[in-house]
């Protein structure tokens, strides 16, 4: 990436470019384990594209693996926060870290955080994407596809991938309806980040 359009993203999202330098190396991969009801469903495991969207991927890594402050201080965290919607083969609608209906979520940007880009398409399930209120408004929430969503493309950021646990997701699927009412209560139990094994051969290999 040439300085040039990482300052314009910067620029973008007001974030200092010594704060948040973007470096090299392989993609981030941070888990979700998710409860329904008192059980635990599993782990689902998601490789971030840090090459493609540092600054939502930066987000979620932090508020995953519990380094994330908002800009007053607070501790933000996706621990014990619901999946608040389900819309079977349409997605799973989660990180609303303050409400947990839909209408809440923070940042470690603030309220919100620009659009970053749209570069990447929602052609598939299994993608991870921001769930934002309008232009510009993206925090905390997130969606994880079951099928492809070109009605995203373009408004919101695809920033990752699930790598593991698609058969988590099915089963969470289970309880969502058309309207996205969710029948059982669905948490995220735990989070955090898995430490990366670097393979100097091919961890350049997404950088084209």
């Amino acid at each position: 990436m040439s300085f040039k359009s990482l300052y314009n993203i910067v620029k973008r999202t007001y974030i200092p470019v010594t704060s948040y330098q973007v470096q090299g190396g392989p993609r981030p991969q941070v888990y979700l384990e998710f409860k329904i009801e008192n059980t635990n469903a599993g782990r689902v495991v998601f490789e971030l594209y840090k090459d493609v969207a540092p600054f939502t991927v930066e987000n979620f890594r932090r508020i995953a693996n519990g380094e994330a402050k908002n800009p007053k201080g607070k501790a933000l965290t996706y621990k014990n926060s619901q999946v608040y919607k389900v819309i079977p083969r349409d997605g799973i609608y989660c990180g609303d870290i303050t409400q947990n209906n839909g209408l809440g979520g923070d940042s470690i940007y603030g309220e919100h955080f620009k659009d970053e880009n749209f570069s990447v398409l929602h052609d598939r399930p299994g993608l991870l994407t921001t769930l934002n209120t309008g232009v510009n408004r993206n925090n905390s929430k997130f969606l994880i596809t079951l099928n492809p969503a070109q009605w995203l493309d373009y408004k919101s950021t695809v920033f990752g991938q699930v790598l593991s646990g698609i058969e988590v997701l099915k089963e969470i699927e289970r309880y969502g309806k058309k309207t996205g009412e969710v029948s059982k209560k669905i948490t995220i139990s735990d989070s955090g980040e898995l430490e990366v094994k670097v393979d100097d051969h091919h961890h350049d290999a997404h950088h084209h």
